[in-house]
């Protein structure tokens, strides 16, 4: 048997490991009152913007109120709380407006489409061209009882299609528009300036952005012929008495057979390569 040495301390090549329907389903994040727990006990957890302002878990709702700011629930709007945006969006909520206004607002891409829903005395609207301009506009009850809010959005880009279903029936149509500010993923929702508002319900089918982890690799090359059998092998010293094998046998190419090895939480690796008879 032939052998073929290879003696290598950890190179440096990196090898990127990556962790990781319009219906709403487990693992969607869903938060009720019914669960007597606040929204920033979930996980991921909705964080609190309430400055000021008040959000508190009475029978049968969240009251969420300001009387000079905003009061609001988020996740996204940071690195470490990125929100992955699905092609078909879907957030639902169960509420009703007690005074000002409310509203659930969205960004699917970085930096670029957003939209409101601005939930006011009896009437919807969502905006359209930018963030100060009124879009399609509904006359609903909005604070006589609590009543159910779907939005679905149809992509991800500037235009897009937006759909807003009020208790079960369609009520609005927008798009997404681009952003006025350098934003980031992410869905909101609560009261505006002055407002108060009672929350039973929020959910939404976007997901946690894939957390990203690089580790160290070693790549492991030699010449081949077509009529050889190869056996890549490493030890983790040198002199060595056993070799353990790496992966399967390998045929020859004609060519250089490249590999990688992970080299995570190893001081250092030695590669030697036998010609399998």
């Amino acid at each position: 048997m032939r052998t073929i040495r290879i003696t290598s301390i950890i190179c440096c090549a990196a090898v990127l490991l990556l962790c990781g329907t319009q219906a709403l389903q487990a693992g969607d994040s869903i938060w009720t009152a019914a669960s007597g727990a606040l929204p920033t006990s979930l996980n991921p957890p909705w964080r609190n913007a309430t400055a000021g302002g008040t959000a508190v878990l009475e029978n049968e709702a969240l009251r969420i109120a300001h009387p000079n700011g905003q009061a609001t629930f988020y996740q996204g709007d940071g690195i470490d709380n990125d929100l992955d945006i699905p092609t078909n969006l879907v957030i639902e909520a169960r509420m009703r407006l007690v005074s000002g206004a409310a509203i659930i607002y969205f960004v699917t891409q970085p930096g670029d489409a957003e939209n409101w829903l601005r939930i006011g005395p009896d009437e919807i609207f969502v905006n359209a061209g930018s963030r100060t301009n009124r879009g399609a506009v509904a006359q609903v009850d909005t604070d006589g009882a609590f009543h159910d809010y779907r939005i679905e959005v149809h992509g991800v880009a500037t235009g897009s299609v937006v759909q807003v279903f009020y208790d079960a029936t369609l009520a609005l149509t927008g798009s997404l528009f681009l952003s006025d500010e350098d934003e980031v993923t992410q869905i909101v929702w609560g009261t505006l300036t002055g407002g108060e508002s009672l929350w039973q319900s929020f959910r939404h089918n976007a997901s946690p952005a894939p957390d990203l982890s690089i580790f160290t690799a070693a790549e492991i090359c030699w010449p081949s012929q077509t009529n050889r059998v190869y056996q890549l092998q490493w030890a983790s010293t040198l002199p060595a008495s056993n070799w353990t094998g790496l992966g399967p046998p390998m045929s020859g190419t004609g060519t250089n057979i490249c590999t990688f090895d992970s080299t995570r939480g190893q001081a250092r690796r030695f590669y030697r390569v036998e010609i399998v008879p």
